[in-house]
């Protein structure tokens, strides 16, 4: 008899363990709203480096991690090829930190190359290898986007896609970051 209170205490407080573990109130990160964006360098498909420090504070930026794989990133990326066409170049980037898993930028280009064949991409896409800017902003799901406006603080953060709904929103809060 007490071997079976005992494994009931057991798979019970496993059971505990696993659902505070993989709840999604466990992974809530704190709203990065009013936080200056930390500077990184990551690389495009040819090795070339590229450092958010180069547009910072030139241009507002939206940020934005995605992966190939990803549904909801795929159904997001032609209202952020319109965003990016919808404000000059020299003001606005959009910028994609594309989160695949590899190991070579190779593998990344083929990924690349292959999803533009049936979704094109209007704006710039760099490699985070190993996700380590995804981990400095503390980005676990895909897509998130943040929105950082000309004094470097991060204005809007959206977990999830941007969807046409969301789309009046994001001009309006561009253009009144770009006046």
């Amino acid at each position: 008899m007490e071997k079976k209170i005992l494994s009931v205490m057991i798979v019970l407080i496993a059971l505990s363990v696993l659902s505070t573990w993989f709840s999604p109130d466990s992974h809530e990160k704190n709203d990065p709203v009013g936080q200056i964006a930390s500077n990184f360098v990551v690389k495009d498909f040819e090795g070339q480096e590229f450092s958010l420090q180069e547009v910072l504070g030139k241009k507002v930026i939206l940020l934005n991690f995605w992966a190939t794989w990803c549904p909801p990133c795929r159904e997001e990326v032609p209202l952020l090829n319109e965003l990016q066409k919808r404000f000059d170049k020299e003001k606005f980037v959009v910028l994609g930190l594309m989160e695949d898993d590899s190991d070579r930028l190779e593998d990344y280009q083929k990924a690349y190359n292959h999803f533009t064949e049936k979704i094109p991409i209007h704006f710039p896409v760099y490699v985070d290898e190993e996700s380590r800017v995804a981990n400095q902003f503390g980005t676990f799901l895909l897509p998130e986007s943040y929105l950082i406006g000309l004094d470097g603080r991060i204005v809007h953060y959206q977990a999830g896609p941007i969807m046409k709904g969301d789309f009046q929103g994001y001009l309006q809060r561009i253009q009144e970051l770009l006046l």
